[in-house]
C-alpha cells in the first residue's frame, strides 16, 4: 500500500515534469515565430522604405531636368506635381505630408549648393524599426555620394539613430 502511494506520487511528478517540458517547448515555438516575424518585418520595411525613396528622388530629379538649382521643392509641390504616390501621402487637418510605409515622414527642400537637394526623413517615435531603419539608411556613411539604399548620388549628411525623434538628413546630387 505504501509502495502504491509513492508509485502514485512518482508518476503525478513526472506527468508534471513531462507537461512542463511541453510548455517550455511551445513558449520556445512562440518566441522564436514571433521574432521571425519581426524579423520579415523590419526587412520588408527596408524594402518598401527604399523603394519609395528612391522613386520620388528620381522624380524629382526628372521634373527639375532643366533647371540650374532646385528653388520651389518642397513636400506640397511634389505632392501637386504627382511625384508623391497616393499611398504615401497623409493628409491630416489639411496639411498634407509624405509619409514612408513604416510611418517616417518624408521631407525634401532645396540644397545648400547647386545641384542638390535634401531629404530628412524622421521618425515619430523610437523603437525597433525605426532604429532599424535609420541604421540601414545611415550606414552608407557620410561626406561621400554614393549609390546606395535611397537612390544614386547622395550622402549622409546627419543622422541620429539613437534621439528620441531619430532622424536622417541625406544631401542628393544631381
Amino acid at each position: 500500500m505504501k509502495t502504491q502511494k509513492i508509485e502514485d506520487l512518482r508518476k503525478r511528478g513526472a506527468d508534471m515534469a513531462q507537461a512542463l517540458l511541453w510548455a517550455a517547448f511551445a513558449l520556445l515555438v512562440v518566441v522564436t515565430a514571433l521574432y521571425a516575424f519581426t524579423v520579415v518585418d523590419i526587412r520588408r520595411s527596408k524594402a518598401a522604405t527604399t523603394e519609395s525613396i528612391a522613386a520620388i528622388s528620381g522624380e524629382i530629379r526628372g521634373v527639375f531636368t532643366n533647371s540650374e538649382d532646385f528653388s520651389g521643392l518642397n513636400n506640397d509641390f511634389l505632392i501637386n506635381a504627382g511625384s508623391v504616390p497616393v499611398g504615401n501621402v497623409r493628409d491630416t487637418n489639411g496639411v498634407r505630408t509624405i509619409v514612408l510605409p513604416h510611418g517616417g515622414a518624408l521631407s525634401f527642400a532645396p540644397g545648400n549648393t547647386q545641384h542638390t537637394f535634401n531629404a530628412r526623413i524622421d521618425w515619430a517615435v523610437s523603437g525597433r524599426t525605426p532604429l532599424a531603419l535609420c541604421l540601414h539608411i545611415a550606414s552608407t556613411g557620410t561626406g561621400e555620394a554614393i549609390s546606395g539604399p535611397l537612390g544614386v548620388d547622395y550622402e549622409i549628411e546627419r543622422a541620429d539613430c539613437y534621439a528620441e525623434s531619430p532622424y536622417v538628413t541625406a544631401i542628393y546630387h544631381r
